[in-house]
């Protein structure tokens, strides 16, 4: 380098200063990017399976929280329990990011390691007690959900919602949108149930009473074979449902509103990187998703003779704000 410099110095020319003004940046540039590698945290990474969409995630995650996966753990048959967490403990990592809910469930008991999570659906209540761990859910807020609803479905008044009532969870969370129904125009009529059987039961007696269904995550009610149960019933009797993930849109589904991977990702990043490698204590330690994405099954929905409203015509995916009021765009 020096030997580089002292001969472009030599000559004095505008073409040879050009080239002393390139190296210098160049040099600069590395010496940054020395600077910033040395500068990142550790991390441990792991994974409640070996899913393609918690890749997304780490993507995702690794894009914004300006740190260095040291390993990545993917928790199966040989890798459970205690041996993962004496593991995290020997790698001594600055941070533990868990992707899923088992995940969770087994960093649950660490202490004395920052653990930031997603992927989850509904956090138990006991982490709200811990400061130590932090993330982000995979929920969409009930509230947001109706009123993107009756934006792409104007027509629909009457939704039948099924969900057990002995879930406080849910039933928390779903006290808002219950609260919004009126002001959307909306009535919500309640299904609840506490077996499959009775989930079979009060869907055999929809028809007539609902315009639509609403499918939220209840572990009861959305089992694969219930779920195939409702959307052959909405066929049959032209009930478009609405749920919660993009994969019930190929079975039959006209509406999915659901949380991306990658989205997720990138906003446990940012709350690692506030939290750990900037030191900013958070607002809140459970925290819900800022985005969500909606798809329109438009085949589906134009066989049941449901109008889409004008705005939404010609858009098959909507990308929703949740930090603000409007929300689709």
């Amino acid at each position: 380098m020096d030997v580089v410099l002292s001969r472009v110095i030599k000559g004095d020319t505008k073409h040879q200063r050009i080239v002393l003004g390139v190296i210098i940046l160049l040099l600069v540039c590395f010496l940054r990017s020395v600077a910033h590698a040395s500068d990142q945290y550790n991390v441990v990474v792991v994974e409640s399976s070996g899913f393609k969409a918690y890749e997304e995630v780490l993507s995702g995650f690794m894009s914004t929280c300006n740190c260095n996966v040291k390993k990545v753990v993917t928790l199966d048959q040989n890798k459970i329990g205690a041996g993962v967490l004496d593991e995290i403990q020997s790698l001594k990592p600055k941070m533990v990011f868990a992707i899923g809910s088992s995940a969770l469930e087994l960093l649950s008991v660490i202490n004395d390691i920052p653990v930031v999570y997603t992927m989850v659906h509904n956090p138990k209540p006991k982490l709200e007690e811990k400061k130590n761990i932090i993330g982000v859910t995979i929920n969409v807020p009930y509230e947001k959900q109706l009123s993107t609803i009756t934006k792409i479905f104007p027509k629909v008044k009457r939704i039948g919602i099924l969900y057990n009532p002995n879930n406080a969870i849910i039933t928390k969370s779903l006290s808002k949108a219950f609260n919004s129904a009126a002001s959307l125009g909306i009535t919500l009529i309640e299904g609840k149930v506490q077996n499959s059987k009775e989930v079979v039961d009060t869907v055999d007696t929809m028809d007539g009473h609902v315009e639509a269904v609403w499918l939220i995550p209840d572990m009861l009610v959305a089992s694969p074979e219930l779920i195939e149960y409702i959307i052959l019933y909405s066929i049959k009797y032209k009930i478009p449902v609405f749920s919660f993930t993009d994969k019930h849109l190929d079975l039959g589904a006209s509406l999915s509103i659901s949380t991306l991977p990658a989205d997720l990702g990138i906003q446990a990043g940012e709350i690692a990187r506030l939290t750990v490698y900037e030191g900013i204590t958070p607002n809140s330690f459970i925290n819900e998703a800022k985005y969500a994405t909606v798809m329109i099954n438009k085949v589906v929905a134009s066989k049941m003779g449901f109008v889409i409203g004008d705005n939404y015509k010609n858009k098959d995916t909507l990308r929703i704000d949740l930090t603000k009021p409007s929300g689709v765009y």
